[in-house]
């Protein structure tokens, strides 16, 4: 820093502040931005841990479907032979992941809400 003597010196110097200020902040963005790009794969293998600890409970019939049809399937038929711990981790991981897959999945046609309508459209006389 250099000394002020004047009110213009006072400006000038604020000016030259305010510029390594931008500068600065442009760098910290810069940097922020880096970081987010190398640390992208550990954030998205930190999302797939999560899926499979948790299940997506936005959609009660998809996941009480994917929990019975898991023991059904799953549990009670491909593993029936395998040990109590096979038995206990493996459906846990397959319920969580699926309900995941299927509530992110788009409807079919045949069962989203506009299908009755546009059935009713069709067949009424015109």
């Amino acid at each position: 820093m250099r000394t002020i003597e004047t009110y213009d010196d006072l400006l000038a110097e604020k000016e030259e502040l305010t510029a390594q200020l931008s500068i600065q902040k442009a760098f910290i963005k810069q940097d922020v931005k880096a970081l987010r790009e190398e640390l992208k794969p550990v954030t998205e293998a930190v999302g797939f841990l999560r899926k499979m600890t948790t299940k997506n409970k936005s959609n009660p019939a998809v996941t009480f479907g994917v929990d019975i049809a898991t023991d059904l399937l799953i549990k009670n038929t491909l593993l029936r032979k395998r040990g109590w711990l096979t038995r206990l981790v493996v459906p846990f991981f397959i319920k969580n992941l699926s309900t995941h897959f299927l509530v992110t999945k788009k409807t079919p046609a045949l069962i989203d809400g506009n299908f009755f309508q546009r059935l009713v459209n069709k067949l009424k006389p015109a």
